[in-house]
């Protein structure tokens, strides 16, 4: 199971947003690698590079995104941030 925090399901509506915005197959190509990514991350969590202190992260395949997450104890996936890799790279780090 995989949990997204509230404001990375935001980011992921506002992205999905920007690409529908310009073309529904866009959107719609975003979304199925996303749920891509997903999976990946389910296959196996801890094989994704790290970043940051505690967290990984996947790249969403033909879109500049990443999918930060966190895995713990448990082996609980939260997916803390849908990051434009444009974006500054560590602008999640206090989620939770």
């Amino acid at each position: 199971m995989i949990e997204f925090h509230a404001l990375a399901e935001h980011e992921l509506r506002e992205a999905t947003f920007w690409y529908r915005e310009r073309s529904h197959q866009a959107a719609v190509r975003f979304a199925a690698e996303v749920k891509r990514a997903v999976d990946r991350i389910l296959d196996d969590p801890t094989s994704h590079p790290t970043i940051g202190a505690d967290c990984r992260y996947v790249r969403v395949s033909r879109f500049p995104y990443l999918l930060v997450f966190h895995v713990d104890l448990n082996d609980h996936v939260k997916v803390l941030a849908v990051a434009h890799a444009s974006c500054h790279p560590h602008f999640w780090q206090d989620r939770k």
